[in-house]
């Protein structure tokens, strides 16, 4: 039976690329190593993790969100998964903007003005227009 030897790295390798602030996966990829033995050896050096999750601030959400885009659109501009924007949405107590686009084209069907459709809908005026860009205007269909 052949045992194998596992690759070892110096902590100057770890160190150096550490400060480059690579994360513990992309370490053990330049050494060809595992990631359990680059964060083993990270620990022991004293060493805090590189790894930053993708984050978003709620003004960030917000400012998608009020202007109508869905949280797949919000998940795009921010470099973020549609999960992650869910439930952020959720936490804060926002309604899915899908629902929004829904009862904007129930209300622009019955002829509210734009001013009328922010009030009922609770978003900015910005949001509405938004969403007439979107949708089909009354001219088209008529």
């Amino acid at each position: 039976m052949t045992v194998m030897k596992a690759k070892s790295f110096s902590d100057d390798e770890l160190l150096n690329l550490h400060r480059k602030g690579l994360t513990d996966a992309e370490i053990a990829e330049k050494l060809g190593v595992t990631q359990a033995a680059v964060n083993y050896r990270r620990v022991r050096v004293g060493l805090k993790n590189n790894y930053k999750r993708d984050t978003f601030t709620d003004d960030e959400l917000l400012k998608y969100y009020h202007m109508g885009f869905s949280d797949k659109e919000i998940s795009l501009r921010l470099g973020v998964t549609a999960a992650a924007v869910n439930y952020r949405r959720g936490r804060l107590g926002l309604a899915s903007n899908v629902v929004q686009y829904e009862k904007y084209q129930e209300l622009f069907a019955s002829g509210l003005s734009d001013e009328e459709i922010a009030v009922r809908l609770k978003v900015s005026y910005a949001a509405v227009a938004s969403l007439r860009m979107i949708a089909p205007s009354k001219e088209a269909e008529v």
